[in-house]
């Protein structure tokens, strides 16, 4: 990936961000504008937790049958016999879930079958929950928190808000 990327939306620098999932370290670049983000395959099934870092007993069982691997994330050859994390970039050394995978595959396959039932009220109570919580939140708008609060004690801080929001959701919850 490019040292220096540009959002094709607002041509904004792109910000390398590091983020865990699952305990699976990744990376990607990310719009300071929040237009979307740029993620390399690798880290993408990182993500996805499609590939893991390689376990004691999976290791072993690498060297065993071959000498050289190439890093995933940079390509550098890593000598398994030295080390178990590539000398260039630092990457552990990662494996493919194949288990992970299939399941994926199997889930998204039972999904895409025709003969399950639709619910045919599904879009109206999907209305009524987007009408609930937009009632929920009319009375917020403008509302700093934080200013309200910020003098009193954290425990009054907190029963503020709640009393609020409860407030807010009786109120919703009398309408029709």
């Amino acid at each position: 990936m490019a040292a220096v990327t540009k959002c094709p939306r607002c041509s904004s620098q792109l910000l390398v961000t590091h983020d865990r999932q699952r305990n699976v370290g990744f990376q990607y670049r990310r719009c300071p504008h929040g237009h979307g983000r740029l993620i390399t395959f690798f880290d993408f099934l990182r993500e996805k937790n499609f590939v893991h870092p390689v376990s004691p007993e999976q290791l072993a069982e690498i060297r065993r049958n071959v000498p050289f691997v190439n890093c995933s994330n940079c390509g550098a050859p890593v000598d398994l016999a030295k080390c178990s994390a590539c000398g260039h970039c630092g990457s552990p050394l990662s494996v493919l879930d194949l288990k992970a995978a299939g399941a994926l595959v199997n889930q998204l396959q039972q999904a895409d079958t025709p003969d399950r039932p639709i619910d045919p009220t599904l879009p109206l109570r999907l209305e009524r929950a987007r009408r609930q919580v937009d009632i929920a939140f009319s009375g917020t708008e403008g509302r700093n928190w934080f200013e309200v609060t910020r003098r009193q004690p954290a425990v009054q801080r907190v029963r503020a808000v709640l009393e609020d929001y409860l407030a807010v959701e009786r109120s919703v919850d009398s309408r029709p």
